[in-house]
C-alpha cells in the first residue's frame, strides 16, 4: 500500500501550495478525514489548518472542524491494517454510552 502515502504526500503538497499562494501559513498538523468512518484509502479529505483566511481554489476547499471530544487510538503498523483500528475505536466509544459522529481521523 505504499502508493497510499505517495497518493497523500502529493495531495498535501496541492493544498499547501493553495495556501501559500494566498499567503497563508500552516497552524498545525494536517489530517485525513474518511467520511465513510472506516479507512478507505481511495476515499479521503485532507484537512490541513492554516493562520488566516483561505478562500477554495479549484479543488482545495474551505472546511470547518467543530472542537468537541474526540476518541483517540493509536495504530502502529500498516495502513492495511488500520481498518481493525477504527473499527476498535468505535466499538469503545459504544462502550463508553457515546456514539460516533462524523468523519474517522487519521492524524
Amino acid at each position: 500500500m505504499g502508493h497510499v502515502t505517495e497518493n497523500l504526500a502529493g495531495v498535501i503538497e496541492r493544498v499547501y501550495a493553495a495556501a501559500a499562494e494566498q499567503g497563508l501559513e500552516p497552524s498545525g498538523p494536517s489530517f485525513c478525514a474518511y467520511p465513510e468512518r472506516e479507512f478507505n484509502p481511495r476515499h479521503f479529505v485532507l484537512n490541513a489548518p492554516v493562520e488566516g483566511n483561505f478562500v477554495s481554489a479549484g479543488e482545495v476547499r474551505v472546511a470547518h472542524t467543530p472542537a468537541g471530544p474526540a476518541a483517540v487510538i493509536l495504530h502502529i503498523g500498516p495502513y492495511d491494517s488500520m481498518s481493525s483500528a477504527f473499527i476498535d475505536v468505535d466499538q469503545w466509544t459504544r462502550v463508553q454510552g457515546r456514539a460516533p459522529n462524523g468523519s474517522a481521523r487519521e492524524v
